[in-house]
């Protein structure tokens, strides 16, 4: 369950990056690099793309979109965080 807070800055990102914010759960969704897909819960991956999407102009390749989804993966799920080597197929989508 989100709060107004998160639902307010997760309205903001949508509205600024329009379709790449709906693209990007789609894509976590559909690799499920962590393991958070259990079928209905599309937004399980809201936070990492609410830290990713800003960072995308930094990106001039698929590899620092690669890096980019992992370091942010850490920092949410620190110990727990995918491999590296998960982030291969999203990271090439986006």
């Amino acid at each position: 369950m989100s709060t107004p807070r998160e639902r307010a800055v997760r309205a903001a990102l949508k509205a600024q990056y329009r379709g790449l914010y709906n693209d990007g759960l789609s894509i976590l969704f559909a690799h499920d690099p962590i393991g958070l897909n259990s079928g209905d819960n599309e937004d399980e991956y809201a936070p990492e793309v609410q830290t990713n999407l800003p960072r995308l102009r930094q990106a001039r390749s698929a590899d620092d979109i690669h890096r980019m989804m992992h370091e942010d993966c850490i920092g949410w799920f620190g110990g727990m965080a995918a491999p590296e080597s998960r982030w291969d197929a999203p990271a090439r989508e986006q």
